[in-house]
């Protein structure tokens, strides 16, 4: 985000860029009520909203953080050795957390422990 926003800046010096944190959930209404111009959000599950737009503009890696020395870390992680250990994901209203559950859910594993945290990137899917 501070790359894509001093990128903005430097093209745009004129324009004055405010953030606002909120559940990416409520954005696109926000966009489409014109409560707010834009929001850089996870793409929602379902796909985007009717009466918004979307466009990509970054792309992420959901990676599993593992202490040093538990494992190989050149040796591919599965979602269903991923299940086997607590998984610290997004919140439920996150589109990142709803990625996570269905890769999960597609791969036929559930995580035996979820516990809701801070962490930014949690499992790799294979």
């Amino acid at each position: 985000m501070p790359r894509l926003l001093g990128a903005y800046h430097r093209r745009h010096p004129r324009v004055a860029v405010s953030l606002t944190g909120a559940s990416s959930p409520s954005l696109p209404a926000k966009v489409r009520d014109g409560e707010i111009d834009a929001a850089v959000i996870a793409e929602p599950p379902q796909g985007t909203p009717a009466g918004v737009r979307s466009r990509v503009l970054l792309e992420d890696r959901i990676v599993a953080v593992l202490p040093a020395g538990s494992r190989d870390a050149d040796r591919p992680m599965t979602l269903e050795e991923a299940a086997r250990s607590p998984v610290v994901s997004y919140g439920p209203d996150s589109g990142v957390h709803a990625f996570i559950r269905d890769a999960f859910t597609a791969s036929a594993s559930s995580p035996a422990d979820v516990r809701q945290g801070c962490c930014r990137r949690v499992v790799h899917p294979a």
